[in-house]
């Protein structure tokens, strides 16, 4: 069947003493956390994949939490074992759940990524409607005629209204 090695108090003692925080890499050898069938699985393998999915957890690093999650990662472990060995890895059915799990786990990467996109997108929708004017200039000759200024101070004061919807009288 499987036998485990480490046991989740030792496995929380190692994700707490700083098992590397980046995806495990086959250089450097790993202390075996349990063996599945004759498959060994690494403590490093285990702390990788506790870390990325549960590090924002309120519980994070506790026994119970640790023991839980080792429960669930070595029956899923277990589940692909069983699955290749009897050559299910390549039916339709496999498949779907294989990716099943990974939209679970993809989840609240892809959750929070929209939700920043939205946010990104309405802030910059309303940058690109709101304006902050101090000033409304027009444009007029230096040597214009009285009437030509008339009718620059006239569209400034109709482009005002319509901003603020005051109204304002004519000097």
């Amino acid at each position: 069947m499987h036998k485990r090695i480490l046991f989740a108090s030792t496995a929380a003692a190692a994700l707490l003493a700083g098992c590397q925080a980046s995806k495990p890499t086959t250089a450097a050898k790993s202390p075996t956390l349990e063996t599945l069938g004759s498959t060994e699985v690494p403590a490093s393998e285990f702390a990788y994949v506790y870390r990325k999915n549960n590090s924002s957890a309120p519980e994070y690093g506790t026994k119970a939490s640790v023991q839980e999650y080792l429960d669930l990662y070595t029956n899923f472990k277990l589940k692909v074992l069983a699955a290749e060995q009897r050559g299910l890895d390549t039916t339709q059915a496999f498949k779907r759940e294989l990716e099943g799990y990974k939209q679970q786990l993809a989840q609240p990467y892809l959750t929070e990524k929209s939700v920043t996109d939205k946010l990104v997108r309405e802030a910059y929708d309303r940058l690109s409607k709101e304006v902050n004017a101090a000033h409304i200039l027009v444009r007029v000759q230096p040597d214009a005629a009285p009437k030509d200024t008339l009718a620059a101070y006239q569209k400034i004061t109709a482009l005002r209204q319509r901003v603020t919807g005051a109204k304002t009288s004519a000097r």
